[in-house]
């Protein structure tokens, strides 16, 4: 009976232990994890979701599925994650700003800040580019600019490098002819058309037609000189004092994954991006420059992307 009664109190005990508890304890993982990138195969964010997930996979021992879902720019595929099982199981691969900005445009079913952060992987950065024959210099761009109303192309408020641009013509007093474009590959076939004066975009997109001599770099909107564009100057040089948006590629997932499994997916992600094939790829094919961040630090990062944000919501309009 004495045994008995001192039962009772410790089989009550294990009966309180929270699902959520238990499974931190669990081995991890122990089937294939699923990164679901927002947008449609063959772009950027999918591209480099799949350049890492092989190195991902060694360092966990297990299959990583790449999933697609895009739809209403990105909000259809991050909304599936943030409503997934937080396991770690479920992890979206996403460009940090996009989701922040959705937040402004409609109303979604997430909230950006909430999401679990797992690790930063790289930062691809704006670009401002001209038709050479046009505008060939950040110079006649910036004389131009404040003379008449030039145009530029660019995938419009509620992008990285749409923010970026309305940013830096707030900022200088520049006036802007809008012309938003559903991608990159729009806006910068109508430069090379010269049916524009520049295009706001990212290194990565711009980077085959600054190749082949048919636009030219203006300024990168970075907080010093491209690597892969060691002629082309930044904001800091010309004296510009306007917030900085990058593109930082970085993986999270939902709210509450148990601390111990974030640690697992940050080491794996880390791995990943420090696995000398990856490396090679990167050099290769990539302009986007290394920028592995911890589960930690990758969340201030976010929490600053959330203060631009709101510090430039008035801009956030589909009108300006």
């Amino acid at each position: 009976m004495k045994v008995f009664k001192f039962l009772i109190p410790f089989l009550l005990s294990l009966s309180l232990v929270s699902p959520h508890m238990a499974m931190a304890k669990e081995t991890f993982p122990t089937k294939p994890i699923t990164i679901i990138v927002p947008y449609a195969p063959g772009g950027s964010l999918d591209i480099a979701a799949r350049a890492l997930s092989p190195y991902m996979g060694q360092y966990l021992k297990t299959s990583i599925i790449i999933s697609n879902l895009p739809g209403a720019g990105g909000a259809i595929g991050t909304a599936k994650t943030f409503a997934a099982k937080p396991d770690g199981y479920t992890l979206v691969c996403w460009y940090t700003l996009p989701p922040l900005l959705e937040e402004y445009k409609h109303k979604v079913p997430y909230r950006t800040l909430e999401f679990t952060p797992v690790a930063g992987i790289s930062r691809d950065y704006p670009i401002l580019v001209g038709h050479p024959e046009v505008i060939s210099t950040i110079g006649e761009f910036l004389k131009q600019a404040k003379e008449r109303k030039i145009a530029i192309g660019n995938n419009g408020p509620f992008s990285i490098t749409g923010l970026q641009i309305r940013l830096m013509a707030l900022e200088l007093g520049l006036k802007i002819n809008w012309v938003n474009y559903g991608g990159a590959a729009e806006s910068l076939a109508s430069l090379a058309g010269k049916h524009l004066d520049a295009v706001a975009t990212m290194t990565e997109s711009a980077m085959p037609m600054v190749r082949a001599g048919k636009l030219v770099p203006l300024l990168i909107f970075a907080e010093k000189r491209h690597p892969k564009f060691p002629s082309t100057p930044v904001p800091q040089e010309l004296g510009m004092r306007f917030s900085l948006i990058s593109a930082y590629l970085a993986l999270a997932g939902p709210p509450r994954i148990p601390e111990e499994r974030v640690v697992i997916l940050e080491k794996a992600v880390k791995y990943a991006v420090n696995h000398p094939d990856y490396v090679a790829w990167r050099e290769k094919m990539s302009t986007a420059a290394p920028s592995f961040a911890g589960a930690n630090l990758y969340g201030k990062e976010m929490e600053r992307m959330a203060q631009i944000a709101e510090a430039y919501k008035d801009i956030l309009t589909p009108e300006k």
